[in-house]
């Protein structure tokens, strides 16, 4: 079935639309209408459309009302959706069509809008787009946004980070973004807070899944334990929120039987759960013992240089600089070295902003707003094409195919470069 019809309806402002079908004779049947995402995703709405009378002569009915009240609307968060018209009794699909929800006051916003420059501030700049690539513009700014982000070759919007970096016989860290607006932690001397093991001398297999907390994120939020015999997994999970100390983590996984145990030293048991640290994975734990580590040390003497994404320790390093061994230094080298947990980046929400962080300079706006147009003029020239015309508009392809305009690069030029 092709595409019947397209509408537009701003959030939690009530509004209806006549629609004509394609084809059929009716007679006044039922109606139903879905609305959702598209695909085989669930309808987020559903409304039921009412005939609009036919004008004698005419009998047959052609016509049908889609009225949408404002709490209808407000339901909706922006951005396209896919409408299905059809026979209450799902015996026919009468019409399918697209309808686009723009943002209003009090509706309901994206979960995480990612973006350098917001639709608003890209039409100030950009009035004459026509409906359709305004449409698209949303997509196109975040689509800029990760071409700049790659070309300047660092995330540029306000993130978590949680990472492990190596001395390398310095005591100058580079993170890995820029401007550093809050540090959380810096830690070092990289320690067993537990050591798990598993003594069912039966089992055919025994694994511990470290969950994170994040992507970016070595904070543990849970442990899955699980033992196989005879073929037959059991699998038990401890959350690590649950525990203050690693002695008392310890004695969780010591209660939950089949043959799991852990250990751990003092004072080593003293420390906060909440340091633990590890990467996404399941480990072996069947004559192995895998490590929960976790740092002893938390540094207090250094300073940051926000704009260029410097720390520099004013202090000896526990563990940073000799490390027992070598062939340890080489294999697996992000436990040894000084964890930072931070936030960086140019803020672009409300709420970040009112904290005093950094927002988005103007001209970073500027390179994605010329970005995302770009994006928009080329989308209707890919192919083996030279030149074409799209309703009112004629494109011709340019020589130079970048995503990035040349004068977008130019005020991207500055973010690039690093004054040490």
């Amino acid at each position: 079935m092709a595409d019947d019809f397209e509408i537009r309806a701003f959030q939690g402002k009530g509004e209806s639309f006549i629609v004509t079908l394609s084809g059929g004779t009716f007679v006044g049947e039922p109606l139903a209408a879905t609305i959702g995402a598209g695909d085989t995703s669930p309808a987020a709405l559903t409304i039921t459309p009412t005939w609009v009378a036919p004008v004698a002569p005419e009998t047959a009915y052609t016509q049908v009302a889609l009225s949408f009240t404002a709490t209808q609307l407000s339901t909706l968060t922006q951005g396209p959706y896919s409408i299905l018209v059809s026979l209450a009794d799902s015996s026919a699909a009468l019409a399918k069509g697209f309808l686009e929800v723009y943002p209003a006051p009090g509706g309901i916003s994206l979960p995480y809008y990612r973006c350098l420059a917001s639709p608003a501030f890209a039409q100030s700049f950009l009035p004459e787009l026509s409906r359709e690539q305004l449409d698209t513009l949303p997509a196109a700014l975040v689509t800029a946004t990760r071409a700049i982000e790659s070309y300047v070759g660092r995330p540029l919007i306000l993130d978590s980070y949680d990472h492990i970096l190596r001395p390398n016989n310095s005591i100058r860290f580079r993170l890995k973004a820029r401007p550093v607006v809050e540090v959380s932690r810096v830690s070092s001397d990289v320690i067993a807070g537990a050591i798990l093991s598993n003594s069912t001398s039966t089992a055919s297999a025994a694994t511990v899944q470290t969950i994170t907390t994040g992507p970016n994120s070595l904070q543990i939020k849970s442990l899955v334990f699980a033992l196989t015999i005879s073929g037959v997994t059991t699998t038990q999970t401890i959350t690590m929120s649950g525990y203050n100390t690693f002695g008392d983590l310890v004695t969780a996984i010591n209660a939950l039987g089949n043959g799991w145990g852990a250990s751990s030293q003092p004072p080593f048991s003293s420390l906060p759960v909440a340091d633990a640290f590890g990467t996404p994975g399941v480990r072996g734990v069947l004559r192995e013992e895998p490590w929960i580590h976790t740092h002893s040390q938390r540094l207090g003497w250094y300073w940051s240089d926000p704009e260029q994404g410097y720390v520099e320790l004013n202090e000896p390093i526990p563990g940073g600089f000799l490390i027992r061994n070598p062939r340890v230094e080489r294999s697996d080298t992000r436990y040894w070295g000084v964890r930072f947990t931070y936030r960086a980046g140019y803020a672009v929400t409300a709420a970040d902003i009112a904290l005093g962080y950094y927002p988005v300079p103007e001209d970073l706006q500027t390179a994605c707003v010329m970005t995302a147009n770009n994006i928009i003029e080329t989308v209707p020239m890919m192919g083996p094409l030279i030149s074409q015309s799209v309703k009112d508009r004629s494109y011709t392809l340019r020589d130079d195919p970048s995503i990035i305009p040349r004068p977008a690069q130019m005020l991207l030029q500055r973010y690039q470069d690093f004054v040490c």
